[in-house]
């Protein structure tokens, strides 16, 4: 896909290819504050990407494809490393402003959230790739 195709809404509305990996290395590099370690980037540079936000239709307010995808990958060991070493005390701990509204949200309980919110989005990208005409991911 290209970064210019990341840029196409879906018919009907909706969030373009660009902005839900945005949000998913957004919330990646969160998900390493939430267990304790430094994330990778400056929080500030996937502002864009926050939930609430409008849908991404400028192409000046969005990164490049090539970068989120580079990003993406760059959490990938940094977050494998600290979910196999996170203490059971960090996962039992409350958070205390849960994305998901509940009031009992733990660390854990938002890991949980989080596996499937990615997952969730995932999808999504691999759909509208498939509108775009783009061949299937999965061998």
């Amino acid at each position: 896909m290209t970064h210019e195709e990341s840029l196409v809404s879906p018919p009907g509305g909706g969030n373009c290819v660009n902005w839900i990996l945005g949000h998913l290395v957004k919330s990646r590099n969160d998900e390493l504050a939430l267990l304790g370690k430094t994330p990778v980037f400056p929080p500030e540079k996937f502002e864009r990407y926050n939930n609430g936000r409008p849908p991404l239709t400028d192409a000046a307010e969005a990164l490049n494809l090539k970068e989120l995808c580079d990003d993406f990958a760059a959490l990938q060991a940094p977050l494998v490393a600290a979910l196999r070493t996170v203490e059971p005390e960090i996962l039992a701990r409350p958070v205390p402003d849960s994305p998901t509204g509940n009031p009992n949200e733990t660390v854990g309980s938002m890991i949980t959230a989080i596996a499937f919110h990615e997952a969730y989005h995932l999808g999504q990208i691999g759909l509208l790739r498939r509108t775009r005409g783009k061949p299937s991911q999965m061998p």
